[in-house]
């Protein structure tokens, strides 16, 4: 359930459109179902409202995409993340896809960069850590939110965490 989709080369982010903007978002797919589409693998979606109200969208077809399903909480989190970074004065990216990462939110301010990643189901530690180098390869800080922290883990200069 991603929070954001494109039309054409112009970002969505559905929760951050008003009533009106939702509703003809809403019409268009239902006029022309490509009117959206999703930047990982260029799939159609579906415009949908959670039961809490969460607005995103959804994959019409996932047979060509390896995206992995997160839960409302997570993307209530990534939301929250992103709006905060914004009103630092950060230039924040929601569901940004870099060459060979995803982040969740990805802050940039001057020259710094930080990737903020939410992991509320379990990840392993190698995991955790093949993904942590990835990032500082591509010159990016990383903080992370963890729902439990992976067996293994410890603090040192080059990763940190903060548990949610």
């Amino acid at each position: 359930m991603p929070l954001s989709a494109y039309l054409y080369t112009q970002k969505i982010i559905a929760p951050l459109l008003n009533d009106n903007e939702w509703r003809h978002i809403v019409k268009s797919l239902k006029q022309s179902p490509d009117y959206l589409h999703f930047k990982c693998c260029g799939s159609p979606v579906y415009a949908r409202t959670s039961s809490r109200g969460l607005r995103h969208f959804v994959h019409k077809n996932t047979d060509h995409c390896n995206y992995v399903s997160e839960s409302e909480d997570h993307l209530q989190m990534k939301l929250e993340i992103y709006k905060a970074c914004q009103e630092l004065g950060w230039n924040a990216e929601l569901e940004y896809i870099g060459e060979k990462f995803r982040a969740d939110v990805l802050a940039v301010k001057d020259e710094r960069k930080i990737a903020f990643e939410i992991q509320l189901s379990r990840q392993d530690l190698q995991t955790t850590i093949n993904r942590q180098n990835i990032l500082h390869k591509a010159g990016i800080r990383c903080a992370w939110f963890f729902n439990r922290i992976p067996k293994g883990y410890r603090t040192n200069e080059f990763f940190t965490c903060i548990r949610n």
